[in-house]
């Protein structure tokens, strides 16, 4: 269970219920959704433009839709008190996002709840008299959601949503699948003189949800290109390669020319985040577009990145609706331009692409063309494999014994170290 800096002492009260139908606006762009049965949620878009495309997701399901309406059961591990449902609205290169919430209180199982309260010195009332400011904070795992209440008006800020404000007497938030924190900071400051803060800090211990093994040795039983012999180097995981570029990632790499390769999925995983980009090559040249793609497990904190993908599968391609960004080298291509893509549900096995690297780059002193190379990434965010401690390593762990034996092995005897490493997280 979670613990709390603060002293314990009473619960927040409870939120009372929203009604099973809301709507995200009045005006422009809208929808409604409605609780339907005990599983599923059904939404309808209104004031779009006819000729828009309109793309749904929701922290209640793993799926997405595209239309003007979609109906979705809510997947068993995604089930919390308020389920979020977005609309994304695209016209040409112009895009709106409207959200609306939906109580699904009535799902979940009842759990304890851990709370917190602080007070502070005394404020005066609009009476003239004298109340104490007292300010209580709980937060509900495995429910993931963090009430709070301060005995009258003010505004509030908290770590989970930096710089953002939200006023009242009472806040509430709920962690979406895949925000992972060990301590929540909530501060409150009153709405009238003194004008009194308070800071409530909450430890918690989350635990992982969805699919998880108890091992992941092997858990990957498909390897990300069709053939493992075409591997002629392999680069390990979180590596120093200035003081500037550090790079969580390992890589694959294939002889020169030989970028007609298969990559498949090695797990069920859903795309949900990627980038396209156009590098500077060896050749001094800029050279073939390149993907991104990352991809979150059926298992909570458990990412794959897959990087330099020259040709996606179309399905996969038509998600990526902005320009590729131009840099003038890879380190600088690491450095952002990545943006959050319509969920897309992929299987085991699945084909993510035909083509890796650059294939159009030229070896220097050479004739030779094609750079075929593939860039592999896994990172745990709670830490139940070997994992980078350096935070700008955003818990890449070691990948090789995600596969089978001989393929962790056969990986190994590949493996050229020419940059300093984060020592103990492959051995």
């Amino acid at each position: 269970p979670a613990t709390t800096a603060a002293p314990a002492t009473t619960a927040a009260p409870a939120t009372t219920a929203a009604p099973a139908t809301t709507a995200a606006r009045v005006l422009g762009l809208s929808v409604e959704c409605t609780l339907v049965g005990e599983d599923q949620i059904s939404c309808q878009a209104f004031g779009y433009q006819e000729d828009s495309q309109l793309t749904w997701t929701s922290t209640a399901s793993w799926a997405y839709n595209v239309g003007e309406q979609w109906q979705f059961v809510i997947h068993d591990e995604l089930i919390g008190p308020v389920t979020q449902v977005f609309l994304e609205e695209c016209h040409g290169s112009d895009c709106e996002t409207v959200e609306t919430s939906i109580d699904t209180s009535a799902l979940v199982p009842t759990s304890g709840v851990v709370p917190s309260t602080t007070s502070s010195p005394t404020a005066a009332d609009e009476s003239g008299g004298v109340v104490e400011l007292t300010v209580g904070c709980s937060f509900d795992e495995p429910n993931r959601h963090l009430s709070c209440e301060a005995s009258h008006g003010g505004n509030w800020e908290s770590s989970l949503e930096p710089g953002r404000f939200s006023g009242g007497n009472t806040y509430e938030y709920r962690l979406g699948w895949g925000e992972i924190v060990e301590e929540i900071s909530v501060q409150f400051t009153e709405g009238l003189a003194p004008f009194e803060s308070v800071t409530t800090n909450l430890k918690v211990a989350l635990q992982p949800r969805g699919d998880c093994p108890d091992d992941f040795s092997g858990w990957f039983t498909t390897f990300p290109l069709d053939d493992l012999e075409l591997v002629i180097e392999v680069g390990p995981p979180v590596r120093f390669v200035t003081e500037e570029v550090l790079k969580g990632h390992g890589y694959f790499r294939a002889p020169w020319g030989q970028n007609a390769v298969d990559v498949r999925l090695p797990v069920d995983a859903t795309l949900y985040n990627g980038g396209s980009y156009v590098p500077m090559g060896l050749s001094g040249e800029l050279v073939d577009v390149q993907y991104r793609l990352k991809f979150r497990t059926k298992c909570e904190g458990l990412r794959i990145r897959l990087d330099h993908i020259e040709e996606l599968i179309p399905e996969i391609a038509a998600l990526f609706t902005r320009e590729p960004q131009i840099y003038g080298s890879t380190a600088a291509a690491q450095l952002g331009g990545d943006y959050d893509l319509p969920l897309f549900e992929m299987k085991e096995g699945d084909l993510v692409g035909t083509s890796i690297g650059m294939p159009s780059d030229a070896e220097p002193g050479t004739t030779e063309r094609g750079n075929a190379f593939m860039d592999f990434g896994v990172y745990d965010d709670f830490h139940r494999v070997p994992t980078a401690q350096d935070p700008r390593f955003t818990n890449a762990a070691c990948y090789y014994d995600f596969f089978s034996p001989d393929i962790a092995a056969y990986l190994r005897s590949k493996t050229l170290i020419n940059t300093p490493l984060e020592e103990d997280v492959c051995p």
